[in-house]
């Protein structure tokens, strides 16, 4: 599926493949052992049968995932989201 061609004429096909992979395989396939009922939904998933994935924008970007200006800065407890200016709202 990376290696299709269509890959290099829309970067937004690759940004779905990786969302699909990263966000949603990558946050239900460590959860199996104590959610067993997600197995289906996972095998689905690693058949591209399903497609699981999320979006975010930005006012300025839109789905541009590669113009997006806000930034996600680690703290102690978690995430600070800085958001430049008006533009970069989502």
């Amino acid at each position: 599926m990376q290696r299709d061609p269509v890959l290099n004429l829309d970067i937004g096909v690759g940004n779905t493949i990786a969302c699909h992979i990263n966000l949603f395989l990558g946050t239900l396939t460590p959860m199996l052992k104590r959610r067993p009922d997600l197995k289906p939904v996972v095998e689905r998933a690693l058949r591209c049968d399903i497609y699981g994935n999320m979006l975010l924008t930005e006012i300025d970007h839109g789905l541009d995932i590669t113009a997006m200006e806000t930034e996600a800065i680690k703290v102690p407890d978690g995430y600070l989201l800085n958001t430049p200016h008006p533009g970069a709202a989502k």
